[in-house]
């Protein structure tokens, strides 16, 4: 598996949304049935954040649990709706959306451990 950190900084464009940076480092994991960035950005706005997010867990096969390295996760943000990020460990995660990049201390909501990591 690669490093999240190098992976969210080499993957990313300014009209990408939190969703392509998962959506791509799944894909690089070899992760079937990844649903397409329109998909999953329908479900967010519809469901809300967190429900388009568990749907979108739900599609994919990704298991509810613990955070650890290299999972998918929900994190806070002050002010504004949640970001998807991936777990750098078990107090710091790195998100990507718009153009942005952060890497940090994040307060993990849920989490979701890769299907080959079970």
């Amino acid at each position: 598996m690669r490093q999240p950190a190098r992976f969210a900084r080499e993957i990313g464009t300014l009209r990408a949304p939190c969703y392509h940076l998962i959506a791509s480092w799944l894909r690089a994991n070899g992760v079937p049935h990844v649903p397409s960035d329109s998909a999953a950005r329908r479900r967010w706005v519809f469901d809300g954040s967190e429900a388009g997010a568990r749907w979108a867990a739900a599609q994919i096969g990704l298991v509810e649990r613990a955070p650890e390295p290299g999972d998918v996760c929900l994190i806070e943000q002050k002010g504004a709706e949640p970001l998807l990020a991936i777990v750098v460990d078990d107090k710091n995660a790195v998100a990507r959306a718009f153009g942005r990049l952060f890497i940090g201390q994040a307060k993990i909501t849920v989490s979701w451990g890769l299907p080959c990591q079970q």
